[in-house]
């Protein structure tokens, strides 16, 4: 717990990508992501209070556990040990900031009408409008996500493998974290609107090797 507190620490104080990659799980993919997000390489940093050491779940070679920021936010935290001559731990960045392949300002603008990977997390709703006007075609879901102050509306087919996989999943009154692809539908009249097209994950750290990812289409 020493280590992964350090390592946390480190992430968390670092002020550039560059300082910040060092402490961060598989990096080389992930650099052009988080210059993409940051807008460069200066990184506003969260600054570190305090790990919290008696909540600390194990899957496999990954971790998570809460970490108090600069601003007295408590926010969970992934981390992944990798094996080597001395064991480590970097943190999985795309799930610490909730990473999107667009933004949500990017999303309600250009309305993508092709697959867009998105973290959000998952609930139950009741609300059919325009394209997905017909309760008895769709079943819908509520998307949110990290630090963001809006909402969207996301549809599976009713009846499809998605629509199983979520419905079984997703119970009333939760929020279940996820990594899903979305696309808008042609012509689409609603911004906040879309149709769920794959679910890439349940929770948000993107598992690489291609045996482990488990994906519904």
């Amino acid at each position: 717990l020493d280590e992964i507190e350090k390592t946390v620490k480190a992430f968390l104080t670092s002020e550039t990508v560059t300082e910040r990659l060092k402490y961060v799980r598989d990096a080389k993919r992930v650099y052009p992501l988080m210059t993409k997000f940051y807008g460069g390489e200066k990184i506003e940093a969260e600054g570190f209070e305090e790990l919290d050491r008696s909540e600390v779940t194990y899957l496999d070679q990954f971790l998570t556990t809460t970490v108090m920021t600069g601003d007295f936010v408590s926010s969970p935290i992934a981390l992944e040990r990798e094996e080597g001559k001395e064991s480590s731990y970097r943190v999985d960045w795309e799930s610490w900031v909730g990473y999107c392949e667009s933004s949500v300002e990017e999303l309600k603008k250009e309305k993508p009408t092709e697959p867009v990977l998105v973290r959000a997390l998952v609930s139950s709703d009741s609300y059919f409008n325009y394209f997905f006007g017909d309760d008895k075609t769709w079943s819908s879901y509520k998307l949110a996500f990290r630090n963001v102050d809006a909402t969207f509306s996301a549809y599976a087919q009713k009846g499809s493998k998605i629509d199983q996989r979520l419905s079984g999943m997703v119970k009333e009154g939760d929020e279940i974290p996820m990594i899903l692809k979305i696309a808008y539908p042609p012509k689409a009249k609603g911004k906040t609107q879309v149709e769920i097209m794959e679910i890439v994950e349940q929770g948000w750290i993107l598992e690489v090797a291609e045996e482990k990812k488990k994906v519904a289409k």
